[in-house]
């Protein structure tokens, strides 16, 4: 986050002390977002220095299940998860 964005003090009680993890399709996301808004080389590498401390999660076989699991009992109970298609 940029320094004074009053959002980090919301999160930091969640992540202190622990592992950061995202999802590969994340990773992807803010990519793409770089790319599509022409990033300059020093935003590329402030992006990747954040990166060196958080894990990234790679896609297997368990994760599309568990993902399908969750998406299907919120379904159930009334709540929706976005589709994750891009065009």
């Amino acid at each position: 986050m940029k320094p004074g964005d009053t959002r980090s003090r919301v999160y930091a009680p969640h992540i202190t002390g622990k592992s950061v993890a995202i999802a590969f399709v994340t990773l992807g996301e803010l990519r793409f977002w770089g790319y599509k808004r022409g990033w300059s080389k020093k935003k590329w590498e402030d992006l990747s220095a954040r990166l060196r401390s958080v894990i990234i999660i790679p896609y297997d076989d368990a994760i599309c299940t568990v993902y399908a699991e969750l998406k299907a009992e919120l379904s159930k109970s009334g709540k929706t998860v976005a589709e994750m298609i891009y065009g």
